[in-house]
């Protein structure tokens, strides 16, 4: 795996515990990593998180996975996914910012990123925080949801996304079922930019399953969306 930077971030009203690999040195995209429920043990060191992330870094991107509040180092209390998509906010404004420049994280600490753009990702819980971001308004230019917990959460008020997106999908998924995922994306099931891979074999936590999803996120990065 890369090296790593260990970092902590400062945003509005919390400070949350993250590592960055930097990938390599024509990177393009900084992806940001959301992790699965705290409330069920979830955090930035899940296994698939990083398998999220060796699929990233092996195309030559970046990627950022951070605890959310109250989780590991991270400051704050557990917000039920509507302060930690505040969160995601912050982040994809402070990353946006740096991308290209010298980024200032505090405690003396500065970073330049030669990446272009920054990429938002999210497996279970942290594809729903992802969907609320992007509700709130973020605009990233390409977003990966991992087995978005549709049955778990409800996605009442958040739609699909409009920019070119990776849905994955176990077939044995226990918290959100092809019917119901079907039924979310009735209206952009024929969007070109639109990539849904349902993953054969694979539970909700992707149990041996994980070469699947690193070949399936690799195979949408070089996508030509």
């Amino acid at each position: 795996m890369n090296r790593e930077i260990p970092l902590q971030i400062p945003l509005d009203d919390v400070t949350l515990e993250a590592r960055l690999a930097p990938g390599g040195g024509d990177a393009r995209t900084l992806w940001l990593i959301g992790h699965p429920h705290p409330l069920y043990g979830g955090s930035m060191d899940n296994d698939v998180v990083l398998a999220v992330q060796q699929a990233v870094l092996t195309h030559g991107d970046a990627a950022l996975r951070w605890n959310s509040r109250g989780v590991g180092r991270s400051t704050g209390r557990h917000g039920h996914g509507l302060t930690e998509a505040e969160d995601v906010l912050g982040l994809l404004d402070l990353f946006a910012r740096g991308a290209g420049t010298p980024l200032d994280l505090g405690a003396g600490l500065n970073l330049s990123l030669p990446v272009h753009a920054v990429g938002l990702a999210g497996y279970s819980f942290g594809a729903w925080v992802a969907l609320r971001a992007l509700a709130l308004g973020a605009r990233p230019p390409s977003v990966m949801l991992v087995s978005p917990p549709l049955d778990f959460m409800a996605p009442d008020g958040l739609d699909p996304p409009s920019v070119p997106c990776l849905i994955t999908l176990g077939d044995r998924d226990e918290l959100c079922s092809q019917a119901t995922l079907h039924r979310w994306l009735s209206g952009r099931r024929e969007d070109p930019g639109l990539m849904v891979r349902i993953i054969r074999g694979a539970d909700h936590f992707y149990s041996g399953r994980q070469p699947a999803l690193v070949e399936t996120v690799r195979d949408f990065l070089v996508y030509p969306l």
